[in-house]
């Protein structure tokens, strides 16, 4: 039986769970997703108008433009037409693929071409709740996004979203439409779980990760958001540092991270994706946070970040 979503302000019909809970919906859904029986899929590049194409090395996922829609595919894992005007998400997986992954690609990546055909900004992000505002955190894969949504989650921070944070920009105010994710996916052993009280007692995810929700997690509500904070663990300072970087570094960093989450892109997009990073540049503060591993007090290092938040216009209490 399907169940109904908010995820980042659209609403999904899905025959399987997505990272938000299930609601009783009070209009059409903005997509429906189904399911295909499992076939082979195909590490070719499928036939079409190149979107995006990113290369991890160990899997490459490619968006390209079609007769019946915007074809995505990850090469021998699994591929998605989003189908228009009728808003139809069609999946199908390769037999290899488990349904517990199919879950977590569901989580976020297989709904970013969508948010991006919506007109959506998506940064890699996780995001948790300040005052009546949202602090989003960005980086590289491995620069401690997570650990550090984990610790100010732990602190009591309320959870919005982990991996996709799709933008809205309104009269030069950035936003996000509605919670994404109430989880977070931890590496285990890692510094993130050094803030569990029993790191093995939490379920497992489809890719073998632990899957922590948090007491505080959002369901939902527009919020601004006031900051951005890109997090750096490779300096082992004996305390957190939070420094503004400036409008140009930070737009190149804004860049960066979507040239992970889209690739290389067809010349329209890549127009269009870096007017609205260059917009977020502008109107959002961007910090570093160098943090130490050592001793990472998720507490005072809330009240930190929350301290120099408040100072912000942009805040909200």
């Amino acid at each position: 039986m399907n169940s109904f979503h908010w995820v980042g302000g659209l609403l999904f019909e899905s025959p399987v769970p997505l990272a938000t809970p299930a609601i009783i919906p009070s209009r059409d859904p903005d997509a429906i997703i189904t399911i295909q029986s499992p076939r082979p899929i195909s590490t070719e590049l499928p036939q079409g108008k190149i979107l995006s194409h990113v290369d991890f090395g160990s899997w490459v996922s490619t968006q390209v433009a079609t007769k019946k829609g915007v074809l995505f595919r990850i090469g021998g894992a699994i591929e998605v037409l989003y189908t228009q005007p009728d808003q139809q998400i069609i999946i199908t997986p390769d037999p290899s693929l488990n349904e517990g992954m199919l879950e977590v690609l569901l989580a976020a990546s297989l709904l970013a071409p969508l948010f991006q055909l919506k007109g959506f900004s998506l940064l890699h992000a996780s995001a948790v709740e300040c005052g009546n505002s949202l602090v989003g955190i960005f980086g590289q894969s491995g620069a401690g996004k997570t650990t550090l949504a984990t610790a100010l989650c732990c602190s009591g921070m309320g959870l919005y979203a982990d991996d996709m944070l799709p933008l809205l920009i309104e009269q030069e105010r950035i936003y996000v439409n509605g919670a994404c994710s109430t989880s977070l996916r931890l590496r285990n052993p890692s510094l993130a779980c050094s803030f569990l009280d029993d790191p093995d007692s939490y379920p497992a995810t489809g890719d073998g990760r632990l899957k922590y929700s948090p007491a505080t997690a959002i369901h939902n509500g527009k919020r601004a958001i006031s900051a951005l904070i890109i997090p750096d663990f490779s300096v082992n300072n004996d305390k957190l540092e939070l420094q503004r970087v400036s409008a140009t570094d930070a737009l190149l960093a804004l860049l960066a991270n979507g040239k992970r989450s889209s690739g290389t892109r067809c010349k329209t997009r890549l127009q269009n994706d870096f007017n609205k990073l260059n917009m977020v540049s502008q109107n959002v503060p961007i910090y570093r946070a160098t943090l130490t591993k050592e001793h990472l007090d998720p507490a005072e290092l809330a009240q930190k970040i929350e301290a120099q938040l408040k100072l912000e216009p942009n805040y909200e209490p």
